[in-house]
């Protein structure tokens, strides 16, 4: 299905895994030879940040070194994004990614999607990837779903109490 340039892919398997696939905006004009080769460099040295700051466990590359860089990141136990550079990427165009989820709905997919894209607008053509990540880990981080468990929860006491002071109170004018 595609959706404002942006095509969402859901697939049912046991995991029930949602993949995401957004892609990239269009280059206006051919690249030069400089930013190609400023690009690819920058690249490398963002895998290689990348790779030291996630290590093995987060952290995979899935391509080979001389083409362009498609790697995996976990962000969590749940989810993982897979990330290609390409060509234009950061000077012109964000990466191409796909979420790899067992626990986000369509709806969190395109919020996510859309929030990367727009992070990357207000980037400034420099690289992003980390900046992503942080951000996915922040918000899909364990912490926020018992957060929000609890003011649900919370709040289900209070009406609970409420309805049983309303009661209480109901019952004693019944009796006077």
């Amino acid at each position: 299905r595609v959706h404002g340039g942006k095509m969402f892919n859901i697939s049912s398997n046991t995991a029930n895994e949602i993949k995401s696939f957004v892609s990239s905006k269009k280059i206006q004009e051919p690249l030069t030879n400089e930013e190609e080769i400023k690009n690819k460099e920058e690249q490398l040295m963002e895998i290689e940040t990348l790779k030291c700051i996630y290590g093995d466990d987060d952290f995979k590359l899935l391509s080979k070194p001389d083409q362009y860089s498609k790697f995996r990141i976990r962000i969590n136990e749940h989810t993982s994004i897979i990330i290609e550079f390409v060509s234009g990427y950061p000077s012109h165009q964000h990466p191409l990614f796909e979420f790899k989820s067992s626990v986000l709905n369509q709806n969190e997919l395109k919020k996510y999607s859309s929030s990367l894209k727009k992070q990357y607008d207000e980037n400034n053509a420099n690289v992003i990837v980390f900046a992503w990540i942080e951000y996915l880990r922040e918000e899909l981080r364990p912490e926020n779903d018992l957060d929000n468990m609890l003011q649900i929860e919370s709040q289900k006491t209070k009406e609970k109490e409420t309805l049983q002071e309303n009661t209480k109170i109901n019952n004693s004018s019944n009796n006077n």
